[in-house]
């Protein structure tokens, strides 16, 4: 059978939007920048005009990045023996749950609110990919719905049901340092010339970005779907996202703004080939660097907490950190545990010396690069840009994570990532059409399992 286009195909269209109107699916795993015709959800759209825009996707924006080929034809189910398939397509093909054998989500740290203090509620569950579109058009085209698109497969019914809200203490901490660097970027000179991608942990990343949103527009790139036995929690991701939901769309749309890359470090998990686990990672594709000319900075945050591996870029990335640095866009590492709290001026009031969490429920320190206000400072002017009159500035004394960084090029691999997100289709792919049982499938192939 001849491989199918990677195009964009109307699977089904309903005149109410209340049925959630066209649905446009890209087919494929490799998912490419595509461009959006018409404009991004305004800063004071409801949820209701949410709902249209998805509705009438077909003919005011294309909804790129969603790979869905929801029931198998039956070329497809006619298939004997199912080569490897890429994890999302197994899934959008199969089911989400597809070789789960019966297994369900657990989630930790969960909460009853969101960030603002409101309780979930389940009927907007299938709008988030919408709403989480950048407000910024020209960061549209990088945007990669898929993960929040899961909510809307046709047998997500259970996660919808019961997803939670998720808030860690880390992803506290996080929030706080993404507003400590909003605060550095909100002094910068031409911010709109800044980018920031921000490699975390999924839901640390969704923090940070969340911390960012006010001064860098968030671009959210997590490019797999959720299953309970993933290489990748994917589904933690999935309830960070709503749990900072408020801020993540009500970022600004107009100004001079960052914009912020938002990866998940968990991408490229390792992985053995367990036969318990679903290979739910993924590679991302950063803008290339024609599209990056008016870009003047770019920083990379790391976690940069003395683990091994905390200061390096992931091997997706680096081919295109060394093509941006060879057309003269520097690339800088920032550890986000660099971020830390400064207890120095506790005493001078609460709005000088703290900040509120998102969703903890108090107040903490405000977290500065280096600790204090200083080195805050200090940072800033070594970027080239100026810190606030009568800054503070003071070289910090200790190592700080990326201290002389530079992009070189690294071989990947022999493989390359061509087993990345792989796993073997079913042995009966008539019978496992819309299994959520996984037995066959994980006895089917003597490699590369879940």
């Amino acid at each position: 059978m001849t491989e199918r286009p990677r195009s964009f195909v109307l699977q089904v269209a309903y005149d109410q939007y209340e049925l959630l109107g066209a649905r446009w699916w890209h087919e494929g795993l490799t998912l490419k920048p595509v461009a959006f015709a018409g404009s991004a959800l305004g800063a004071d759209a409801s949820r209701r005009a949410a709902l249209k825009v998805l509705a009438g996707l077909g003919v005011g924006a294309v909804f790129a990045g969603v790979a869905f080929r929801g029931c198998s034809s039956d070329e497809d189910a006619s298939t004997s023996s199912s080569p490897p398939l890429a994890a999302a397509d197994a899934q959008r093909q199969y089911g989400l749950l597809y070789a789960a054998d019966g297994a369900s989500f657990v989630w930790t740290d969960t909460t009853p609110n969101d960030a603002n203090g409101d309780p979930l509620v389940r009927d907007s569950l299938q709008l988030l990919a919408a709403e989480l579109q950048p407000k910024v058009a020209r960061w549209q085209p990088f945007y990669l719905p898929t993960l929040a698109s899961s909510l809307l497969a046709p047998d997500a019914t259970e996660l919808r049901a019961k997803i939670p809200f998720v808030n860690s203490a880390a992803m506290q901490q996080a929030f706080l340092r993404g507003q400590a660097l909003a605060e550095l970027i909100a002094f910068a000179e031409a911010p709109a010339k800044w980018l920031i991608v921000v490699d975390l942990p999924g839901p640390l990343s969704v923090a940070f970005a969340a911390g960012l949103a006010k001064h860098a527009t968030p671009v959210c790139m997590f490019g797999n779907w959720p299953h309970p036995r993933g290489v990748v929690p994917a589904h933690m991701t999935l309830s960070a996202l709503l749990f900072h939901r408020p801020q993540l769309t009500a970022s600004p749309h107009e100004g001079e703004l960052a914009a912020a890359l938002v990866l998940d470090r968990d991408r490229l998990r390792p992985y053995d080939n367990a036969s318990d686990r679903f290979d739910n990672r993924y590679v991302v594709q950063l803008p290339p660097a024609k599209e990056l000319r008016d870009i003047h900075r770019v920083l990379y945050v790391v976690p940069g907490d003395g683990q091994a591996g905390s200061e390096q870029e992931l091997d997706d990335l680096n081919e295109t950190f060394v093509s941006w640095r060879s057309v003269g866009i520097p690339v800088r590492m920032v550890g986000a545990a660099d971020f830390l709290p400064d207890n120095e001026f506790a005493g001078q009031g609460e709005e000088a010396s703290h900040k509120q969490v998102a969703g903890g429920g108090g107040h903490a320190p405000r977290h500065y690069w280096g600790g204090n206000r200083a080195t805050h400072g200090w940072w800033l002017h070594s970027l080239g840009s100026r810190p606030p009159d009568g800054a503070p500035m003071q070289a910090p004394t200790q190592r700080m994570a990326g201290d002389g960084y530079e992009p070189q090029r690294r071989p990947v691999g022999a493989s390359g990532f061509a087993d990345v997100g792989k796993v073997p289709g079913p042995a009966d792919p008539s019978r496992s059409r819309r299994s959520t049982s996984g037995g066959s499938w994980s006895r089917s192939s003597g490699g590369g399992s879940s």
